[in-house]
């Protein structure tokens, strides 16, 4: 069964549930901001945990309208 992916932390708010759901720790959303080349979490807009497992972190610079994660956003609220 494939899960969309789950929005960990967005615009600089850490989403407490979804980490203890998928047994992450705020420390792993900073090692995926460093993985995508972000030196603080102040430069990431948004922190996704992906299909494949896999952490993903977009950063301001690279959001653009936010098209790509708006669904997933959403639906987490």
């Amino acid at each position: 069964v494939d899960h969309p992916p789950v929005v960990l932390y967005s615009d600089g708010e850490v989403r407490e549930r979804a980490l203890r759901r998928h047994r992450l720790v705020e420390a792993d959303l900073h090692e995926a901001a460093r993985g995508a080349g972000l030196g603080s979490m102040a430069d990431v807009h948004t922190v996704l945990l992906l299909r494949n497992g896999g952490l993903g972190a977009i950063g301001y610079d690279a959001i653009g309208d936010g098209s790509s994660v708006t669904p997933y956003v959403a639906k987490e609220r």
